[in-house]
């Protein structure tokens, strides 16, 4: 993928350049940025997105208890009741996630999701210069769409009666917005990340690696594929363990 714009020399382009730029021409951005590190996106976007999590921390409040309290339910109906004190206990630490999570979840996922795009370039062949640190900055920046996904839980909240909603998928704009909140937990993971800014995200990786790690151009689409199916081992694990506990 090529950028109409020419790169902005790195003695001119600034930080505030990034952050415009890598809506418009990320390219230029990871061109301009191949070793320039992580560290300093990485504090940005746990600041802002922390802070948009912690606006945001009411409605996602309301939505975590009401999954909290299906889960509850369903165990219930299993024959294996949750104790009073555990539902006290989850419920504590999900007000300290809701307030704080963002803070530390956002520097942790940047270095995991590094780890993932690293692992990704050598896949489709990126050079033997790429290194951790370089996949690391692709992945923060790459993160960059979150702030608008966080924005967009902000409107919703305001706009929408959340009282009603019962799981954090209906608050996004993936393909589990319009599940059942009911069904299979591995299933609807995985339909949540059929979801606009993570295929986002996913792209913007994928040309990170095409750029910094001089992958063939033709691994942009590939290279975007993995790291999605990197970022969904979770889901998939959920989905054969509760095929094989079916078959038991």
């Amino acid at each position: 993928m090529s950028d109409p714009t020419p790169a902005a020399t790195p003695e001119k382009a600034t930080i505030v350049d990034d952050l415009i730029e890598i809506w418009t021409s990320p390219s230029t951005v990871f061109k301009r940025r191949a070793d320039s590190g992580f560290f300093l996106m990485m504090c940005i976007l746990t600041v802002v997105i922390g802070a948009l999590f912690f606006a945001n921390r009411g409605v996602l409040q309301g939505v975590m208890d009401a999954e909290m309290n299906r889960q509850f339910a369903a165990s219930a109906a299993k024959g294996q009741p949750v104790p009073p004190e555990a539902v006290a206990m989850a419920k504590k630490w999900a007000g300290i996630i809701g307030t704080f999570g963002a803070f530390i979840g956002v520097p942790i996922g940047i270095l995991l999701v590094g780890l993932g795009t690293w692992l990704t370039g050598k896949i489709v062949g990126a050079d033997d210069e790429f290194g951790y640190g370089k996949a690391t900055m692709i992945a923060s920046y790459a993160f960059v769409p979150k702030i608008l996904s966080m924005l967009a839980v902000t409107v919703q909240g305001v706009l929408l009666d959340t009282n009603l909603l019962t799981s954090p998928y209906q608050l996004s704009t993936s393909v589990a917005r319009f599940m059942d909140p009911n069904m299979n937990a591995g299933v609807l993971a995985l339909l949540g990340r059929v979801d606009i800014f993570t295929i986002w995200t996913s792209v913007l990786i994928g040309i990170g690696i095409v750029v910094v790690g001089k992958a063939s151009p033709q691994k942009l689409l590939p290279a975007a594929a993995v790291i999605w199916l990197l970022g969904s081992v979770s889901a998939l694990w959920q989905i054969l363990m509760g095929a094989l506990r079916g078959s038991a």
